[in-house]
């Protein structure tokens, strides 16, 4: 190999390190693969909460059950319906289309009337689960306020 293309290579090398290396103090999950991703790389605290939600239907006489969002069931996955937490949190009214989704996809099935989510925290001690869960609604939806006109 000549001079001048180990040079290259050289200078290649060290651009592409300095990269790696700021990216790994400076960086975030955006810059991947030159910066970190941290999805794996921080541990949990040893004692405090762990947060999940969850979204819970009622059908018309029917009580709080808890569903798992789905293609099958509301035509979206976990992932994309997390994704979505924001929007449901500022306009509640948004599940209504979650709702329409599941009456399109299980028309012979009785209606979703209500929809709610709801934020289950778990109280973890020294890493061992207590077994106290802390529920707070997130955001709710009714069909009935929605026909009086309150919602869409």
């Amino acid at each position: 190999m000549r001079t001048a293309g180990r040079t290259a290579r050289l200078i290649v090398a060290a651009v592409v390190f300095g990269l790696l290396v700021v990216g790994a103090f400076k960086g975030s999950d955006d810059d991947f693969p030159l910066g970190p991703f941290r999805m794996y790389a921080t541990s949990s605290q040893a004692t405090g909460q762990v947060a999940v939600v969850a979204l819970q239907m009622k059908t018309e006489g029917s009580d709080w059950t808890l569903v798992r969002p789905s293609p099958e069931s509301v035509g979206m996955n976990v992932a994309e319906f997390e994704g979505q937490l924001p929007r449901f949190e500022d306009d509640p009214d948004l599940l209504g289309a979650v709702a329409a989704s599941r009456s399109a996809l299980h028309p012979d099935e009785p209606a979703w009337t209500d929809l709610r989510i709801v934020r289950q925290a778990t109280l973890v001690v020294d890493k061992v689960p207590t077994g106290d869960v802390v529920e707070s609604v997130v955001a709710e939806w009714s069909a009935d306020r929605s026909i009086d006109g309150e919602g869409s």
